[in-house]
C-alpha cells in the first residue's frame, strides 16, 4: 500500500509539472508579437536571405493566429485556427521540449534563449517553418519580440 500511495505521489507530480509547462508556454505565446528579423534558407543551393528590420506582427490568441509582415517587398498575411503542442525529442544524450503550432500553417517555437524554462514569461520567440513552394523547399525562421 505503501509503494501504491509513493507511485501515486510521483505519477501526480509528473502529470502536473507537464500541464504547467504546457499552460505557461501557451500563456508566453498568447498576444501581440512585433517581426524583429526574417530569415530564408533554401537548402537545396545553399542560397540564404534575410530582413533584419522586419516589418509585421504576429498576434496569437489561445486557438488562432493572426499575422501580416513583408519579406523581401512580398506581403504576407494569413489567419488560421491552431492546436499548441509539447512533446519531447531527443537533443544528444537529453531529451528537451519541443513546442509546436500546428494548423493551416506549422511553426516550431523556440522560447528565447531556449533553456529549459525559457518559455515562462518569454519576451522573445522564434518561429521555423518548412514551406514547399512549387518544389522549391526552404526554411523560413521568423524571430518576434513582445510588443
Amino acid at each position: 500500500m505503501k509503494k501504491i500511495v509513493t507511485l501515486s505521489i510521483v505519477l501526480l507530480f509528473i502529470l502536473s509539472s507537464c500541464g504547467s509547462k504546457i499552460e505557461s508556454a501557451k500563456e508566453s505565446l498568447v498576444g501581440s508579437w512585433k517581426v524583429k528579423e526574417i530569415f530564408k534558407y533554401t537548402p537545396s543551393n545553399g542560397n540564404s536571405e534575410e530582413e533584419k528590420s522586419g516589418v509585421g506582427t504576429f498576434e496569437f490568441t489561445n486557438t488562432q493566429c493572426d499575422y501580416i509582415f513583408t519579406f523581401n517587398s512580398i506581403t504576407e498575411m494569413n489567419s488560421f485556427e491552431y492546436e499548441f503542442q509539447v512533446s519531447k525529442e531527443n537533443a544528444g544524450f537529453v531529451s528537451v521540449d519541443r513546442f509546436d503550432i500546428v494548423g493551416e500553417e506549422n511553426y516550431r517555437v523556440s522560447f528565447g534563449d531556449e533553456t529549459s524554462d525559457a518559455h515562462e514569461s518569454a519576451t522573445e520567440i522564434t518561429l521555423e517553418k518548412t514551406v514547399n513552394n512549387d518544389s522549391l523547399i526552404f526554411d523560413l525562421i521568423i524571430h518576434l519580440e513582445k510588443k
